[in-house]
């Protein structure tokens, strides 16, 4: 909603947790934090053909102080190599 309001808002949506193997480097639940600390007002997880880190990312944006958009996401590869953002 408030992104709605405040078009000059960011969210980074294709982050890539470590759930990602050999893709990713940092935990869900400090990327959370990391994004809360920054001022951004959402985040979206997106891991390489797996929902892996969703969890453990919902969590830490249900635990921030204040409220931050957690939006769910998945990044699939297929096996000749092409990608989709979903």
């Amino acid at each position: 909603m408030y992104m709605a309001l405040c078009p000059d808002a960011y969210a980074e949506l294709g982050v890539t947790t470590n759930f990602s193997f050999l893709r990713g480097a940092s935990h869900p639940g400090e990327m959370v934090c990391e994004a809360h600390n920054l001022g951004l007002h959402a985040i979206g997880i997106a891991d390489r053909n797996t929902f892996a880190g969703v969890v453990r990312a919902h969590m830490a944006a249900k635990d921030a102080r204040h409220p931050m958009c957690f939006l769910v996401g998945v990044r699939l590869v297929t096996v000749d190599g092409r990608e989709a953002l979903c």
